[in-house]
């Protein structure tokens, strides 16, 4: 019988988020953590970079903290086994000879490299993979590993084999980009990963690996938080990149690998909204996997403001951290359309500028190329979230890829009307409570905005039904309660009934290749993805796309 008085034990695991960036993750992730102080929460972080900064303060019951930077670091130990010896890391370096590295690790990089081959067909084999990736590196040194000359030699032979007879021909520079991203990107399986009760991965992901590993080697239940679809993602930033396709095939492929890992090893796969469900359907998880969880605000603090300003002009606020998957530029050109009804209004961006200094500096230059100086304001951080909403009439969302965003949220609960493209689980929160745009539309969503600003019966009405509803479906304690739960089902804990799966229809059409990214519309030419899938090769074989269970 189990002990029902006992704290659960959580391994989370996060990706450029929580505790060392900003973001609706990292919102939700410290929400999560500090709403459910019954539970001990060991954190494996992977990070972009070396420069570690607490974003936010961790609460006492974070017992220990793993981070994993990708890049910058020479000795990724020094992060990843901070904790460790120096002797034990000197012994380990020392036993990983050439030997060691032709006999046992050379065999797994040739297994992996022929998994991405066929990554949508990715199953139990694969996440068995990792787990003996992540046995290897547990006892030999991961960076001699890769920088073994036999370790180069099997993978440029590989590589060069696959590629024979397609017009995709790597070159040397390809070849070395690659091994070196395969050396980062693998981080993650090099840690020795805590034994918990459940593990908790926030995206389906390199992060999200651990949880794999847990689950293989020792059962461990996992459950992988869908905030936006991480696959879907890296379409839309590899779409713009300088790369060859050669490299953005591989890195989309072990990306595509790594998701399908993550979502067959999982137990219960709860997305933020249940438009996220139809990336997952297709990604293998089956639907009574599937288990939405919206995201959950305090609407005692979130609450409509208790006067305006006399003398403010008409004002659009926006949260979001300036660069491309938010689409500022959309915003300044909605502006610009806006203004022609309304001449004297005022968008208010708050947000970090420094995330993509670039497009930051792209996003100045069209503002003054629109002339809309007077009319566009780039505000930077705002310390009071709650009194955001307040400085605005209404609330603009732009993005192209969205989870289920916390401001769209906090916005209907502070009486603020909302005009939003139409990405994510955007339109479950906003539709028939606010306007919902399509993406890139900054049309529509500048003539949206100008319609609420000048119709006082339509935005009052949005206004009182958008509060109505994010108390009625958004509330902070129905999410937790949701988490409570779904943490000690899995742990063992509670016979209560999980939130409930998946039941009603979801919509099965994917973007056609002529309304995705340039990259997925390429690839889709180029006859390595089918038209509207998210697939990255047909299959090939008759391999049994998810077995039944781990060994």
């Amino acid at each position: 019988m189990s002990d029902s008085n006992r704290r659960p034990s959580v391994l989370m695991t996060t990706e450029g988020t929580y505790p060392f960036e900003g973001g609706g993750v990292t919102t939700w992730a410290d929400v999560v953590i500090r709403g459910l102080p019954d539970m001990d929460v060991h954190l494996l972080a992977v990070t972009g970079s070396t420069a570690l900064r607490l974003h936010k303060e961790l609460p006492e019951h974070v017992t220990s903290v793993i981070a994993v930077p990708l890049f910058g670091s020479a000795e990724p130990t020094e992060f990843t086994r901070h904790d460790e010896p120096f002797a034990t890391t000197v012994l380990r370096r020392a036993r990983t000879s050439a030997a060691v590295v032709e006999s046992r690790f050379v065999p797994l990089v040739e297994r992996l490299l022929d998994a991405l081959q066929r990554p949508e067909e990715a199953g139990w084999d694969e996440a068995r993979l990792i787990r003996d990736l992540n046995r290897y590196f547990v006892r030999y040194d991961h960076r001699a590993s890769f920088r073994s000359e036999g370790t180069w030699r099997a993978f440029r032979d590989t590589m060069l084999a696959q590629t024979a007879g397609e017009d995709v021909s790597p070159s040397l520079g390809d070849l070395v980009q690659a091994l070196r991203w395969l050396y980062s990107f693998l981080l993650p399986v090099t840690v020795e990963v805590p034994r918990t009760d459940l593990a908790h991965a926030t995206l389906a992901g390199f992060a999200g690996l651990a949880g794999g590993i847990a689950k293989v080697e020792h059962g461990t239940p996992l459950i992988v938080t869908d905030h936006g679809i991480y696959l879907r993602e890296r379409y839309i930033a590899m779409s713009g990149a300088t790369e060859s396709f050669f490299l953005k095939r591989f890195l989309l492929r072990l990306v595509h690998l790594v998701s399908r890992v993550c979502y067959v090893a999982a137990d219960q796969v709860s997305p933020v909204c249940r438009h996220n469900a139809r990336w997952e359907e297709r990604m293998g998880v089956s639907r009574d996997r599937i288990r939405t969880i919206y995201n959950g605000i305090d609407t005692d603090l979130f609450v409509p403001p208790k006067s305006t300003p006399a003398g403010r002009r008409p004002t659009v606020v926006t949260a979001a951290r300036v660069f491309p998957l938010k689409d500022i530029e959309t915003l300044i050109r909605a502006c610009a359309v806006t203004r022609r009804r309304v001449p004297d209004v005022h968008f208010v961006v708050y947000g970090a500028t420094w995330v993509d200094e670039p497009y930051t500096a792209r996003c100045e230059a069209l503002v003054d190329e629109l002339g809309v100086r007077d009319h566009f304001t780039f505000a930077g951080y705002h310390d009071e979230p709650s009194k955001l909403y307040h400085e605005g009439d209404v609330f603009a969302l732009s993005s192209i890829s969205e989870g289920f965003p916390f401001s769209v949220i906090e916005a209907m609960a502070c009486g603020r009307p909302v005009v939003a493209t139409d990405v994510g689980g955007v339109k479950e929160a906003v539709e028939g409570v606010g306007i919902v745009v399509p993406p890139r539309g900054f049309e529509p969503l500048g003539e949206g905005l100008a319609d609420l600003l000048l119709d006082r019966e339509r935005y009052d009405a949005c206004a009182r039904l958008g509060r109505e509803r994010a108390v009625r479906d958004f509330g902070l304690d129905r999410m937790l309660e949701a988490h409570r739960l779904t943490y000690r089902h899995w742990a063992g804990l509670t016979a209560d009934p999980l939130p409930p799966a998946l039941e009603a229809p979801v919509p099965q059409g994917l973007p056609s290749a002529a309304q995705a990214p340039d990259l997925v519309r390429g690839l889709a030419e180029a006859g390595v993805i089918g038209e509207g899938s998210a697939r990255l090769r047909r299959p090939s074989s008759g391999r049994t796309p998810e077995p039944a269970a781990p060994a």
